[in-house]
């Protein structure tokens, strides 16, 4: 089974990514060709995606989703693919926005009956059980979803709003947890998340965290390869993973047959409004009053 081109694959995942929006957020709206999601103490879940994908991108909408966004006081972001068009970057500049940070899409296809196990280059890691993370039991899931977050941010950083919104997502009935213990005592997580997009079922791979002690042991490729073969009895055909340039994740992606399919750009603009100077004033003089 071939992975489908580049192109292909964009537009599969941003859909995909319109789609987590309505699914996963507070409140959602389609705007421009894509879905504006809101979703109150978890960022993620804050942005504009797929745009252009269904329908035309125009100025009137780039100004609604600021406003949308601004009216519930978050900075207004937009997640777009290396393929989107001048016109789209042009009005997104006009209105303030930056590039916040890059992502890059590894894709590979998933042949029915596939054991992607067998392709651990040192073989299964030793005293590693993996568990599917229990979506009914409370503790199970919050020990989850602590591990997530503790993994992608300093533990003081970790609201509330966080803790409530992961372990929302993480009982979905499309999104499965994974639990790698050694010794009885967890060493890596990880989730995959499933979904049909134009008559293509595919998922995605998310969640990756391994626990310092344990590094180094090939814990975190082996629940790669053991995602995938869950993936596969899901009846998924194409694995996504998507990675911030130049980490680990990106290296054993490609150990398990992925490859770089495309990159995408996270841009912002201000939560706020500049506030406007009065006539004559220059940038390093805003209009303060003078003694």
């Amino acid at each position: 089974m071939t992975t489908p081109d580049s192109r292909a694959v964009a537009r599969l995942n941003e859909l995909r990514h319109a789609h987590i929006g309505g699914r996963y957020g507070d409140e959602s709206v389609a705007i421009g060709g894509g879905r504006v999601s809101f979703c109150a103490g978890s960022p993620w879940f804050c942005r504009a995606a797929g745009l252009g994908y269904q329908g035309p991108v125009t100025g009137e909408d780039l100004d609604r989703i600021v406003g949308y966004f601004r009216s519930r006081g978050v900075e207004p972001k937009v997640e777009i693919p290396v393929f989107a068009p001048k016109e789209l970057l042009d009005g997104l500049a006009d209105r303030g926005f930056g590039v916040r940070q890059f992502e890059n899409v590894y894709a590979r296809a998933i042949a029915p009956g596939e054991d992607v196990r067998l392709a651990l280059p040192h073989g299964w890691p030793e005293g590693l059980v993996v568990e599917t993370m229990n979506a009914g039991d409370e503790e199970a899931v919050r020990e989850y979803v602590l591990t997530v977050l503790h993994g992608f941010m300093p533990a003081d950083a970790v609201t509330d709003g966080m803790i409530a919104s992961t372990v929302r997502t993480m009982t979905r009935e499309c999104i499965a947890g994974f639990i790698g213990r050694i010794g009885g005592r967890v060493a890596a997580v990880g989730a995959v998340e499933w979904t049909e997009i134009e008559g293509a079922r595919l998922c995605a791979l998310a969640g990756a965290v391994t626990v310092e002690e344990f590094r180094g042991r090939g814990v975190q490729l082996a629940l790669i390869s053991h995602r995938l073969n869950a993936a596969r009895d899901l009846g998924c055909t194409i694995a996504l993973i998507e990675s911030f340039p130049g980490i680990a994740t990106e290296r054993n992606a490609a150990r398990l047959g992925f490859t770089l399919s495309y990159a995408r750009a996270v841009l912002t603009a201000a939560a706020a409004p500049a506030p406007t100077a009065r006539p004559g004033a220059s940038a390093a003089d805003p209009g303060l009053p003078r003694r």
